[in-house]
């Protein structure tokens, strides 16, 4: 089953590059763990004064079977700089969440375990 991906982009132009280059972190993700059932990737810019700058922002909504996980990266000035960085703190999330279920198995309490 493949995991919808919606995408919404707020304030910038919505050209082709961008959405292949989330489309394309968001498979990567997929292939490292595919019980994905539902993906949002929000891209925007907010409205800055000349003094704060003009940067990007990333908000990252990924459901899983047990969870949902939720990154909100930091203002990046380059577009694609935001939704790598965004992507990347999701990928170590997802690894970080994948070593705690592999390290005990569900129902087993590492307190409690038989001896």
């Amino acid at each position: 089953m493949t995991a919808p991906l919606q995408l919404v982009i707020k304030d910038i132009n919505r050209t082709e590059s961008i959405s292949s280059f989330i489309k394309e972190r968001f498979a990567r993700l997929r292939r490292l763990l595919p019980h994905i059932t539902h993906g949002r990737v929000v891209l925007s810019k907010p409205h800055r004064s000349k003094r704060q700058g003009n940067g990007y922002r990333l908000g990252i909504t990924l459901a899983l079977p047990s969870n949902t996980l939720v990154v909100e990266a930091r203002e990046e000035p380059n577009l694609f700089s935001a939704i790598a960085k965004g992507f990347k703190i999701l990928e170590r999330r997802l690894k970080t969440e994948h070593a705690k279920r592999s390290a005990h198995p569900p129902g087993l309490h590492p307190h409690t375990a038989p001896v």
